[in-house]
């Protein structure tokens, strides 16, 4: 289930949706690696995955690390 806009992230990634963790993701690799990603993606979840990162705020550094 999608993050409500400014829900607080929780602390462990089992608690995520795979949207989320797509988001945290694309976020947390260099924006090259992201793009080439996003390209073999379907259109509607790059958007669906856009709208998720715009709304993400600050992911705290372990649950980056545990994600990545």
């Amino acid at each position: 289930m999608p993050r409500k806009p400014g829900e607080k992230l929780p602390t462990h990634s089992t608690e995520l949706d795979g949207v989320t963790k797509a988001a945290v993701l694309l976020v947390s690799i260099t924006p090259d690696a992201a793009t080439k990603i996003l390209k073999v993606m379907p259109a509607e979840q790059v958007e669906e995955v856009t709208r998720e990162i715009a709304s993400l705020g600050t992911v705290p550094p372990p649950l980056r690390s545990e994600i990545v």
